[in-house]
Protein backbone atom coordinates (compact mmCIF):
# COMPACT_ATOMS: atom_id res chain seq x y z
CA UNK A 1 0.00 0.00 0.00
CA UNK A 2 2.83 2.36 0.95
CA UNK A 3 4.53 1.55 -2.32
CA UNK A 4 1.41 2.49 -4.29
CA UNK A 5 1.06 5.81 -2.42
CA UNK A 6 4.70 6.61 -3.07
CA UNK A 7 4.30 5.98 -6.79
CA UNK A 8 1.17 8.18 -6.92
CA UNK A 9 2.98 11.03 -5.12
CA UNK A 10 5.94 10.80 -7.48
CA UNK A 11 3.59 10.91 -10.45
CA UNK A 12 1.83 14.00 -9.09
CA UNK A 13 5.19 15.78 -8.62
CA UNK A 14 6.18 15.01 -12.21
CA UNK A 15 2.90 16.36 -13.57
CA UNK A 16 3.24 19.50 -11.42
CA UNK A 17 6.79 20.17 -12.64
CA UNK A 18 5.80 19.68 -16.28
CA UNK A 19 2.88 22.06 -15.86
CA UNK A 20 5.10 24.69 -14.20
CA UNK A 21 7.64 24.47 -17.05
CA UNK A 22 4.89 24.85 -19.65
CA UNK A 23 3.47 27.86 -17.85
CA UNK A 24 6.92 29.40 -17.50
CA UNK A 25 7.64 28.84 -21.20
CA UNK A 26 4.28 30.36 -22.15
CA UNK A 27 4.86 33.42 -19.94
CA UNK A 28 8.36 33.85 -21.33
CA UNK A 29 7.04 33.60 -24.89
CA UNK A 30 4.25 36.08 -24.09
CA UNK A 31 6.73 38.54 -22.55
CA UNK A 32 9.03 38.23 -25.56
CA UNK A 33 6.06 38.76 -27.84
CA UNK A 34 5.10 41.95 -26.02
CA UNK A 35 8.64 43.34 -26.12
CA UNK A 36 8.90 42.58 -29.79
CA UNK A 37 5.64 44.35 -30.64
CA UNK A 38 6.25 47.36 -28.39
CA UNK A 39 7.51 50.49 -30.14
CA UNK A 40 8.37 53.98 -28.93
CA UNK A 41 8.08 56.98 -31.21
CA UNK A 42 8.88 60.58 -30.32
CA UNK A 43 7.72 63.41 -32.54
CA UNK A 44 8.96 66.98 -32.27
CA UNK A 45 6.43 69.48 -33.57
CA UNK A 46 8.84 72.10 -34.87
CA UNK A 47 6.49 75.07 -35.11
CA UNK A 48 7.14 78.66 -36.08
CA UNK A 49 7.11 80.01 -32.53
CA UNK A 50 8.73 77.06 -30.73
CA UNK A 51 9.02 73.29 -30.58
CA UNK A 52 7.16 70.66 -28.57
CA UNK A 53 8.06 67.00 -28.06
CA UNK A 54 5.65 64.08 -27.68
CA UNK A 55 6.43 60.45 -26.85
CA UNK A 56 4.05 57.65 -27.82
CA UNK A 57 4.04 53.93 -27.10
CA UNK A 58 2.72 51.69 -29.86
CA UNK A 59 1.58 48.10 -29.65
CA UNK A 60 -0.39 45.89 -31.98
CA UNK A 61 -3.00 43.61 -30.47
CA UNK A 62 -5.14 41.35 -32.65
CA UNK A 63 -4.16 43.37 -35.70
CA UNK A 64 -5.21 46.68 -34.14
CA UNK A 65 -2.84 49.56 -33.39
CA UNK A 66 -2.94 50.72 -29.77
CA UNK A 67 -1.42 54.12 -29.09
CA UNK A 68 -0.58 55.42 -25.63
CA UNK A 69 0.52 58.95 -24.72
CA UNK A 70 3.56 58.72 -22.46
CA UNK A 71 5.20 62.12 -22.26
CA UNK A 72 5.18 65.66 -23.65
CA UNK A 73 7.16 68.79 -22.91
CA UNK A 74 7.58 72.29 -24.25
CA UNK A 75 10.78 73.83 -22.91
CA UNK A 76 11.57 77.42 -23.83
CA UNK A 77 13.08 77.12 -27.29
CA UNK A 78 12.99 79.22 -30.43
CA UNK A 79 11.39 77.84 -33.57
CA UNK A 80 14.00 75.99 -35.61
CA UNK A 81 13.33 78.37 -38.51
CA UNK A 82 14.97 81.10 -36.41
CA UNK A 83 18.34 79.34 -36.92
CA UNK A 84 18.42 80.13 -40.61
CA UNK A 85 21.50 82.37 -40.16
CA UNK A 86 23.21 79.93 -37.77
CA UNK A 87 22.01 76.47 -38.85
CA UNK A 88 24.82 74.70 -36.98
CA UNK A 89 23.15 75.76 -33.70
CA UNK A 90 19.77 74.22 -34.57
CA UNK A 91 20.75 70.90 -32.97
CA UNK A 92 22.35 72.09 -29.74
CA UNK A 93 20.01 75.02 -29.09
CA UNK A 94 16.91 74.10 -31.10
CA UNK A 95 16.21 70.47 -30.15
CA UNK A 96 18.72 69.45 -27.48
CA UNK A 97 16.59 70.90 -24.62
CA UNK A 98 13.71 68.67 -25.78
CA UNK A 99 15.94 65.61 -26.11
CA UNK A 100 17.29 66.16 -22.58
CA UNK A 101 13.75 66.32 -21.21
CA UNK A 102 12.95 63.09 -23.08
CA UNK A 103 16.09 61.40 -21.76
CA UNK A 104 15.11 62.28 -18.18
CA UNK A 105 11.71 60.66 -18.67
CA UNK A 106 13.20 57.54 -20.26
CA UNK A 107 15.75 57.12 -17.48
CA UNK A 108 13.06 57.36 -14.79
CA UNK A 109 10.95 54.78 -16.60
CA UNK A 110 13.84 52.43 -17.52
CA UNK A 111 13.41 52.77 -21.27
CA UNK A 112 16.57 52.69 -23.39
CA UNK A 113 17.19 55.68 -25.66
CA UNK A 114 18.12 53.26 -28.44
CA UNK A 115 14.53 51.94 -28.34
CA UNK A 116 13.09 55.35 -29.23
CA UNK A 117 12.78 56.74 -32.73
CA UNK A 118 12.86 60.56 -32.84
CA UNK A 119 11.14 62.44 -35.66
CA UNK A 120 11.45 66.20 -36.17
CA UNK A 121 8.77 67.59 -38.46
CA UNK A 122 8.84 71.25 -39.41
CA UNK A 123 5.61 73.08 -40.12
CA UNK A 124 4.72 76.54 -41.43
CA UNK A 125 7.80 78.35 -40.13
CA UNK A 126 10.08 75.95 -42.03
CA UNK A 127 7.90 76.14 -45.14
CA UNK A 128 9.03 79.75 -45.40
CA UNK A 129 12.73 78.79 -45.26
CA UNK A 130 14.56 78.23 -48.55
CA UNK A 131 15.55 74.62 -49.24
CA UNK A 132 19.38 74.93 -48.91
CA UNK A 133 19.09 76.66 -45.52
CA UNK A 134 16.44 74.19 -44.33
CA UNK A 135 18.70 71.28 -45.29
CA UNK A 136 21.55 72.64 -43.14
CA UNK A 137 19.20 73.08 -40.19
CA UNK A 138 17.96 69.50 -40.52
CA UNK A 139 21.50 68.13 -40.86
CA UNK A 140 22.47 69.73 -37.54
CA UNK A 141 19.32 68.38 -35.90
CA UNK A 142 19.88 64.86 -37.27
CA UNK A 143 23.44 64.83 -35.91
CA UNK A 144 22.18 65.88 -32.49
CA UNK A 145 19.58 63.09 -32.42
CA UNK A 146 22.13 60.41 -33.35
CA UNK A 147 24.80 61.68 -30.95
CA UNK A 148 22.18 61.63 -28.17
CA UNK A 149 21.71 57.89 -28.67
CA UNK A 150 18.27 57.86 -30.32
CA UNK A 151 17.12 56.15 -33.49
CA UNK A 152 16.83 58.67 -36.31
CA UNK A 153 13.35 59.01 -37.80
CA UNK A 154 12.03 61.56 -40.27
CA UNK A 155 13.66 64.99 -40.07
CA UNK A 156 12.04 67.26 -42.63
CA UNK A 157 9.32 69.77 -43.39
CA UNK A 158 5.79 68.45 -43.86
CA UNK A 159 3.30 70.03 -46.22
CA UNK A 160 0.32 72.01 -45.01
CA UNK A 161 -2.00 69.39 -46.51
CA UNK A 162 -0.26 66.71 -44.41
CA UNK A 163 -0.46 68.81 -41.25
CA UNK A 164 -4.18 69.33 -41.77
CA UNK A 165 -4.75 65.63 -42.39
CA UNK A 166 -2.81 64.61 -39.27
CA UNK A 167 -4.82 67.06 -37.15
CA UNK A 168 -8.07 65.69 -38.60
CA UNK A 169 -7.01 62.11 -37.82
CA UNK A 170 -6.07 63.11 -34.27
CA UNK A 171 -9.36 64.90 -33.56
CA UNK A 172 -11.47 62.03 -34.81
CA UNK A 173 -9.31 59.43 -33.04
CA UNK A 174 -9.76 61.26 -29.72
CA UNK A 175 -13.51 61.50 -30.35
CA UNK A 176 -13.64 57.72 -30.85
CA UNK A 177 -15.00 58.05 -34.37
CA UNK A 178 -12.78 55.43 -35.99
CA UNK A 179 -13.77 52.74 -33.48
CA UNK A 180 -17.48 53.46 -33.64
CA UNK A 181 -17.41 54.39 -37.35
CA UNK A 182 -19.65 57.35 -36.52
CA UNK A 183 -19.85 60.59 -38.51
CA UNK A 184 -16.47 62.33 -38.63
CA UNK A 185 -15.95 65.93 -37.50
CA UNK A 186 -14.20 68.64 -39.46
CA UNK A 187 -11.10 70.30 -38.04
CA UNK A 188 -9.78 73.85 -38.05
CA UNK A 189 -6.39 74.70 -36.57
CA UNK A 190 -4.75 78.12 -36.25
CA UNK A 191 -1.05 78.05 -35.45
CA UNK A 192 1.57 80.76 -35.38
CA UNK A 193 2.29 81.03 -39.12
CA UNK A 194 -0.51 79.10 -40.84
CA UNK A 195 -4.03 77.80 -40.49
CA UNK A 196 -5.39 74.43 -41.61
CA UNK A 197 -8.84 73.02 -42.29
CA UNK A 198 -9.68 69.38 -43.02
CA UNK A 199 -12.89 67.39 -43.37
CA UNK A 200 -14.24 64.21 -44.91
CA UNK A 201 -15.58 64.32 -48.45
CA UNK A 202 -17.50 61.70 -50.41
CA UNK A 203 -14.96 61.24 -53.21
CA UNK A 204 -11.42 62.33 -54.16
CA UNK A 205 -11.04 66.00 -55.09
CA UNK A 206 -7.72 66.94 -56.68
CA UNK A 207 -4.39 67.49 -54.92
CA UNK A 208 -6.02 68.71 -51.69
CA UNK A 209 -7.71 65.39 -50.92
CA UNK A 210 -6.00 62.43 -49.28
CA UNK A 211 -7.07 58.81 -48.79
CA UNK A 212 -6.76 57.34 -45.30
CA UNK A 213 -7.75 53.84 -44.14
CA UNK A 214 -8.25 52.61 -40.60
CA UNK A 215 -10.24 49.76 -39.03
CA UNK A 216 -11.25 48.41 -42.46
CA UNK A 217 -12.76 51.73 -43.55
CA UNK A 218 -11.43 54.22 -46.08
CA UNK A 219 -11.91 57.97 -45.77
CA UNK A 220 -11.35 60.69 -48.36
CA UNK A 221 -10.22 63.85 -46.60
CA UNK A 222 -10.07 67.37 -47.99
CA UNK A 223 -7.16 69.24 -46.39
CA UNK A 224 -6.11 72.82 -47.05
CA UNK A 225 -3.43 74.98 -45.44
CA UNK A 226 -3.20 78.77 -45.53
CA UNK A 227 0.38 79.92 -45.11
CA UNK A 228 0.44 83.41 -43.62
CA UNK A 229 -2.88 83.06 -41.78
CA UNK A 230 -1.51 81.93 -38.45
CA UNK A 231 -1.92 84.20 -35.43
CA UNK A 232 1.57 85.73 -35.52
CA UNK A 233 2.12 85.82 -39.28
CA UNK A 234 -1.27 87.41 -39.98
CA UNK A 235 -0.49 90.07 -37.36
CA UNK A 236 2.84 90.75 -39.10
CA UNK A 237 1.05 91.16 -42.43
CA UNK A 238 -1.53 93.42 -40.77
CA UNK A 239 1.25 95.63 -39.37
CA UNK A 240 2.86 95.74 -42.83
CA UNK A 241 -0.47 96.78 -44.36
CA UNK A 242 -0.94 99.42 -41.66
CA UNK A 243 2.45 100.95 -42.41
CA UNK A 244 1.38 101.73 -45.98
CA UNK A 245 -1.81 103.65 -45.21
CA UNK A 246 -1.72 104.29 -41.44
CA UNK A 247 0.75 105.77 -39.00
CA UNK A 248 2.40 102.51 -37.91
CA UNK A 249 3.01 103.57 -34.31
CA UNK A 250 -0.73 104.26 -33.90
CA UNK A 251 -2.05 100.90 -35.00
CA UNK A 252 -5.87 100.47 -34.91
CA UNK A 253 -5.66 96.80 -33.83
CA UNK A 254 -4.02 97.47 -30.45
CA UNK A 255 -5.64 99.18 -27.45
CA UNK A 256 -4.89 102.83 -26.77
CA UNK A 257 -2.21 103.27 -24.12
CA UNK A 258 -0.29 100.13 -25.11
CA UNK A 259 3.21 100.83 -26.40
CA UNK A 260 5.47 97.83 -26.94
CA UNK A 261 7.71 95.94 -29.35
CA UNK A 262 5.79 93.03 -30.90
CA UNK A 263 8.76 90.64 -31.18
CA UNK A 264 6.68 87.86 -32.71
CA UNK A 265 6.25 89.95 -35.85
CA UNK A 266 9.58 91.78 -35.80
CA UNK A 267 7.87 95.18 -35.64
CA UNK A 268 9.29 98.38 -34.22
CA UNK A 269 7.63 99.85 -31.15
CA UNK A 270 3.89 100.08 -31.72
CA UNK A 271 1.46 102.38 -29.96
CA UNK A 272 -2.15 101.30 -30.06
CA UNK A 273 -5.17 103.39 -30.96
CA UNK A 274 -7.98 100.88 -31.24
CA UNK A 275 -10.51 101.31 -34.03
CA UNK A 276 -12.39 98.08 -34.76
CA UNK A 277 -13.67 99.13 -38.18
CA UNK A 278 -10.19 100.03 -39.43
CA UNK A 279 -8.70 96.93 -37.81
CA UNK A 280 -11.24 94.68 -39.55
CA UNK A 281 -10.45 96.35 -42.86
CA UNK A 282 -6.74 95.65 -42.44
CA UNK A 283 -7.30 91.99 -41.61
CA UNK A 284 -9.80 91.59 -44.45
CA UNK A 285 -7.07 92.72 -46.84
CA UNK A 286 -4.63 90.21 -45.36
CA UNK A 287 -7.14 87.35 -45.53
CA UNK A 288 -8.23 88.15 -49.09
CA UNK A 289 -4.62 87.87 -50.27
CA UNK A 290 -4.21 84.38 -48.78
CA UNK A 291 -7.63 82.78 -49.01
CA UNK A 292 -9.90 81.84 -51.92
CA UNK A 293 -12.88 80.27 -50.09
CA UNK A 294 -15.07 79.98 -53.17
CA UNK A 295 -13.12 76.84 -54.15
CA UNK A 296 -14.47 74.85 -51.19
CA UNK A 297 -17.15 77.00 -49.56
CA UNK A 298 -20.00 74.79 -50.74
CA UNK A 299 -18.52 71.59 -49.30
CA UNK A 300 -18.00 73.26 -45.90
CA UNK A 301 -21.64 74.17 -45.34
CA UNK A 302 -22.66 70.80 -43.88
CA UNK A 303 -19.56 70.41 -41.69
CA UNK A 304 -19.26 70.72 -37.92
CA UNK A 305 -15.79 71.97 -37.01
CA UNK A 306 -13.67 71.30 -33.96
CA UNK A 307 -11.27 74.19 -33.37
CA UNK A 308 -7.83 73.13 -32.10
CA UNK A 309 -4.37 74.59 -31.89
CA UNK A 310 -1.08 73.72 -30.24
CA UNK A 311 0.91 76.11 -28.11
CA UNK A 312 1.69 77.12 -24.58
CA UNK A 313 -0.53 77.15 -22.69
CA UNK A 314 -3.71 76.88 -24.77
CA UNK A 315 -3.08 77.59 -28.44
CA UNK A 316 -4.73 80.34 -30.46
CA UNK A 317 -8.45 79.54 -30.24
CA UNK A 318 -8.67 78.14 -26.72
CA UNK A 319 -6.10 80.70 -25.61
CA UNK A 320 -8.25 83.63 -26.72
CA UNK A 321 -11.37 82.12 -25.17
CA UNK A 322 -9.50 81.52 -21.93
CA UNK A 323 -8.05 85.04 -21.91
CA UNK A 324 -11.50 86.62 -22.42
CA UNK A 325 -13.10 84.12 -19.98
CA UNK A 326 -15.47 82.83 -22.66
CA UNK A 327 -16.99 79.37 -23.14
CA UNK A 328 -15.72 76.95 -25.83
CA UNK A 329 -18.76 77.56 -28.07
CA UNK A 330 -18.34 81.35 -27.94
CA UNK A 331 -15.78 81.92 -30.71
CA UNK A 332 -18.26 84.13 -32.55
CA UNK A 333 -18.24 86.51 -29.56
CA UNK A 334 -14.55 87.35 -30.03
CA UNK A 335 -15.33 90.31 -32.26
CA UNK A 336 -17.97 91.67 -29.91
CA UNK A 337 -15.92 91.33 -26.73
CA UNK A 338 -12.86 92.86 -28.41
CA UNK A 339 -14.98 95.83 -29.40
CA UNK A 340 -16.30 96.15 -25.85
CA UNK A 341 -13.01 96.01 -23.93
CA UNK A 342 -10.30 97.04 -26.38
CA UNK A 343 -11.94 100.43 -26.90
CA UNK A 344 -11.52 101.10 -23.15
CA UNK A 345 -7.75 101.24 -23.47
CA UNK A 346 -4.80 99.25 -22.16
CA UNK A 347 -5.04 100.33 -18.52
CA UNK A 348 -8.56 98.96 -18.17
CA UNK A 349 -7.84 95.87 -20.27
CA UNK A 350 -4.69 94.89 -18.35
CA UNK A 351 -6.44 95.34 -14.99
CA UNK A 352 -9.26 93.04 -16.07
CA UNK A 353 -7.29 90.38 -17.94
CA UNK A 354 -3.59 90.76 -17.07
CA UNK A 355 -0.61 92.20 -18.92
CA UNK A 356 1.13 89.15 -20.41
CA UNK A 357 2.53 89.08 -23.93
CA UNK A 358 -0.55 87.09 -25.01
CA UNK A 359 -2.89 89.77 -23.62
CA UNK A 360 -0.93 92.49 -25.41
CA UNK A 361 -1.92 91.05 -28.77
CA UNK A 362 -5.32 89.58 -27.94
CA UNK A 363 -7.28 92.52 -29.37
CA UNK A 364 -5.58 92.14 -32.75
CA UNK A 365 -5.69 88.33 -32.63
CA UNK A 366 -9.39 88.29 -31.70
CA UNK A 367 -10.31 90.47 -34.67
CA UNK A 368 -8.23 88.26 -36.97
CA UNK A 369 -9.78 84.99 -35.75
CA UNK A 370 -13.30 86.42 -36.02
CA UNK A 371 -12.71 87.70 -39.56
CA UNK A 372 -10.94 84.52 -40.67
CA UNK A 373 -13.55 82.08 -39.36
CA UNK A 374 -16.79 84.04 -39.66
CA UNK A 375 -16.09 87.02 -41.93
CA UNK A 376 -17.19 87.25 -45.54
CA UNK A 377 -13.58 87.46 -46.74
CA UNK A 378 -12.73 84.38 -44.68
CA UNK A 379 -14.30 80.95 -44.25
CA UNK A 380 -17.74 82.47 -43.53
CA UNK A 381 -18.75 79.73 -41.07
CA UNK A 382 -21.97 80.02 -39.10
CA UNK A 383 -21.54 80.49 -35.33
CA UNK A 384 -22.95 77.03 -34.52
CA UNK A 385 -20.65 75.31 -37.00
CA UNK A 386 -17.62 75.40 -34.72
CA UNK A 387 -16.62 74.72 -31.14
CA UNK A 388 -13.14 75.12 -29.72
CA UNK A 389 -11.76 72.21 -27.69
CA UNK A 390 -8.61 72.58 -25.60
CA UNK A 391 -8.98 68.93 -24.56
CA UNK A 392 -10.91 65.97 -25.98
CA UNK A 393 -11.58 63.28 -23.38
CA UNK A 394 -8.86 64.81 -21.18
CA UNK A 395 -6.24 64.77 -23.94
CA UNK A 396 -4.88 67.83 -25.72
CA UNK A 397 -5.22 67.49 -29.50
CA UNK A 398 -1.93 67.33 -31.40
CA UNK A 399 -1.30 66.61 -35.05
CA UNK A 400 1.74 64.57 -33.93
CA UNK A 401 -0.59 61.85 -32.63
CA UNK A 402 -2.37 61.85 -35.98
CA UNK A 403 0.98 61.55 -37.76
CA UNK A 404 1.94 58.46 -35.76
CA UNK A 405 -1.43 56.83 -36.48
CA UNK A 406 -1.18 57.62 -40.19
CA UNK A 407 2.44 56.44 -40.44
CA UNK A 408 1.59 53.07 -38.88
CA UNK A 409 -1.73 52.55 -40.69
CA UNK A 410 -0.46 53.39 -44.16
CA UNK A 411 2.37 52.04 -46.29
CA UNK A 412 4.22 55.36 -46.11
CA UNK A 413 3.46 58.73 -44.52
CA UNK A 414 2.94 61.89 -46.51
Amino acid sequence: MKKVLFLLLALLLMVSEASAKATSHKASHHSHHNQRDLEYTAVIDAGSSGSRIFLYQLMRQHGQLRLKDLFSDEPATSGISSFVDHPEQAGSSGVQPLLLALQDYLAKNKIETTAVEVNVLGTAGMRMVASPAAQKIYEAISSQIVSSGFKLGRVETITGVSEGLYSWIDVNELLGVFKSKAQTRAMIEIGGASAQIAYEISKPSGDDSVKFSINDKTYHVFSESFLGLGRNQSRKLMVDHASTDEVQDHNPCYPEGLSFVDRKVGAERITGYFDIARCKKLYQSVITEKLKPAEFAQSMKAQTFIGVGAGNPYGTLSGLLHAWKLKPNALYALGEIASKYCTKGWDDLSKRFGDSAFIQTQCADSIFVHEFIFGGSGLALRPRQIISMHKIHNKEPSWTRGYVIFAHQSSRPL
